[in-house]
């Protein structure tokens, strides 16, 4: 397996982090844990910060996150959002 993926899911969540998302004051996606599935996917384990501009909801009560990143030839082609992570590990077959 390649760190490349890795590598390049990092960066799609650096840009993530960067997008100026309307909804949110100060939105920021923490990166707790990166693993690469395999050639084509990377799990990311993640903690929220932020809060709705108008219902003023804490994004860190959400508590942890995952995302799944498929990367093929160098770009993220699909990001799978996960509000429970144990739901994401066992999708992938995993276990925490």
């Amino acid at each position: 397996m390649s760190q490349k993926s890795v590598e390049i899911a990092k960066r799609a969540l650096e840009a993530l982090n960067r997008r100026d998302l309307d909804s949110y004051d100060e939105i920021r996606v923490q990166a707790a844990e990166y693993r690469e599935i395999d050639c084509e996917r990377v799990l990311v384990l993640a903690h929220n910060q932020g809060s709705g501009k108008t219902s003023g909801f804490d994004l860190t009560q959400i508590g942890r996150t995952a995302a799944v990143f498929r990367i093929r030839q160098g770009k993220v082609i699909e990001m799978v959002l996960y509000f429970e992570p144990a739901r994401a590990l066992a999708d992938l077959g995993l276990e925490e």
